[in-house]
């Protein structure tokens, strides 16, 4: 578990932006996971102002024209200026929400496919000859206060110790929960603790 900012994370391969169906990555001043990327992985001025829209061009690129894309879509793009300033290799781009015109966003059904695809398309990728070993994962959709934050980090735990027992040869060697306020840490903490002690029992 890493705790904080995600802005003040550094040596970590892999950024898991949880991002809308529609990979619309959120303005730049707006207190999001994407916003975050979105700014600090662009070229900015001496002023602190955007100059070029690096990641969002990109992720643009990857969509090639849709405007929407099923729920656990994943995108991997560079990770622009913050492979100098973080150490960051690469940002996975997973469709974790979906809007709804007059009722804001709401966390996808399905939250095991998304993490499946990040890991998967982070291996696929390492298997390819990049050096991809370590991934940060946030609370998937759980930002607006619409889901339900212990199931959300149970399920995110087990999605992803699943897909380790199902692929002993993965290159990706550690992931991240990251919970950015205290309440967040408190549930990883607890859901981590659980885990940990059924594994001692068996």
């Amino acid at each position: 578990m890493i705790t904080g900012n995600l802005a003040n994370v550094l040596g970590i391969d892999v950024w898991v932006n949880p991002e809308n169906t529609r990979m619309e990555m959120s303005r730049v001043d707006e207190p999001t996971i994407s916003a975050t990327i979105r700014y600090h992985g662009g070229r900015r001025d001496s002023g602190g102002q955007l100059t070029h829209d690096t990641i969002a061009l990109e992720l643009a690129e990857c969509m090639a024209g849709r405007t929407h894309v099923s729920a656990g879509q994943v995108f991997l793009t560079g990770s622009g200026e913050l492979n100098e300033s973080n150490q960051v290799r690469r940002i996975a781009h997973v469709a974790a929400v979906e809007g709804e015109p007059g009722a804001g966003y709401r966390q996808v059904v399905d939250l095991e496919r998304c993490v499946r695809n990040v890991l998967i398309e982070t291996d696929r990728l390492a298997a390819a000859g990049e050096e991809l070993r370590t991934v940060v994962l946030p609370l998937l959709g759980t930002g607006g206060g619409n889901s339900d934050l212990r199931k959300t980090v149970e399920t995110l735990l087990a999605a992803t110790v699943e897909y380790f027992r199902l692929r002993p040869n993965s290159r990706i060697r550690v992931v991240y929960l990251l919970a950015y306020t205290d309440a967040q840490s408190a549930v990883c903490k607890a859901a981590l603790d659980t885990y940990r002690e059924g594994q001692s029992e068996r």
